[in-house]
């Protein structure tokens, strides 16, 4: 019966994507082509948080933010306000920058593992892409042995896109998917990644992930040796609040007195962002994950029984699997053998 199921679905999903290429393929998805095209005369950004002495400075990642100048483009901290009806709303300050961290452990027969979990959020995706819509975010998961060192540096968008994996040094080509070559470039829906990150012979080494404007895809990653080595790119650096991923659950509404979630907190939309939809996406992808609520960025939790399912991969029979929140059974899934 489950293998019925699972065919079925297989069929539904082959359907729908030669249903979407039919739909999309000379119209919207021609908007997310000018991506490809950076404006190198338009002002960039480092946005940083100090290097500290604790596990969350000493990892946490700079962003180098094309077009910076739009304020779109850069990143922002979470904030309430009311609005007209004096309800409760969410947004994104371009203009007070933030990172957010969490830490969230797991096992697997090989060892004990944890991962760094640093997030950021753009006030807005414009609407000429389809993955138009406000509040849109990236993970960076930086994956730590029992010795401390990094071992994988994953990127993901916060609804759970456009997955990237990168092994460092520290990780034994034992634990690599079959195949996989260090010295290939990862290539990922147009983007071209390393595919290995060198930690030997750093002292301070600081990871860079370079955000495509407009759409704030992941196009680079690549480690410095210092904060000091940032500054002789002659791109300005833009000090960056790092904080606790659960001061997104208390945002301080005006007047102080009352606070209000990032997220929705009850409903069919719990653990979703508020004010996240995705339109779009909605119209033209939801038919190949069957979710409506596809590309609406979600929290995330590190655990499987808690907020919706963070999926990284569209096909129905293979959410489960792929889910970000069990973190073993997602390695396994793509391949990694920790």
């Amino acid at each position: 019966m489950l293998a019925d199921q699972r065919g079925s679905k297989r069929l539904l999903f082959v359907f729908c994507l030669r249903t979407l290429l039919l739909l999309v393929g000379a119209g919207l998805f021609s908007g997310c082509a000018q991506q490809f095209a950076l404006k190198s005369e338009t002002a960039n950004t480092i946005f940083i948080a100090e290097q500290g002495e604790d596990v969350f400075h000493r990892h946490a990642p700079a962003f180098l933010v094309y077009e910076a100048d739009l304020s779109h483009n850069c990143i922002g901290m979470a904030g309430a306000r009311y609005d007209t009806a004096g309800a409760p709303e969410v947004f994104v300050d371009p203009d007070r920058p933030a990172i957010y961290v969490g830490e969230y452990s797991f096992a697997t027969e090989k060892g004990n593992y944890r991962n760094l979990v640093y997030r950021v959020h753009f006030s807005r995706v414009p609407f000429r892409h389809i993955t138009a819509g406000k509040h849109g975010g990236i993970l960076v998961l930086i994956t730590l042995n029992a010795n401390k060192q990094p071992v994988l540096v994953s990127t993901v968008g916060t609804c759970g896109c456009y997955l990237t994996m990168t092994p460092t040094n520290f990780l034994p080509d034992s634990c690599l998917p079959e195949g996989f070559k260090r010295e290939a470039p990862l290539r990922v829906y147009g983007e071209t990644l390393p595919g290995s990150l060198d930690y030997a012979g750093r002292e301070n080494p600081r990871l860079l992930v370079s955000i495509r404007p407009e759409v704030h895809r992941v196009m680079d990653l690549r480690l410095v040796d210092d904060d000091s080595a940032l500054g002789s790119q002659g791109v300005p650096r833009e000090k960056t609040d790092l904080l606790s991923v659960e001061t997104l659950e208390r945002l301080e509404l005006p007047g102080g007195t009352e606070t209000t979630s990032f997220f929705h907190e009850k409903g069919v939309a719990q653990g979703y962002v508020k004010g996240a939809l995705k339109p779009w996406e909605s119209l033209f992808m939801s038919p190949l994950a069957l979710d409506f609520l596809v590309g609406m960025d979600k929290a995330y939790y590190g655990d499987p029984a808690k907020g919706q399912p963070l999926y990284t991969s569209l096909k129905p029979w293979a959410q489960d699997d792929s889910d970000l929140r069990d973190f073993r059974r997602f390695l396994s899934y793509w391949g990694w053998r920790l």
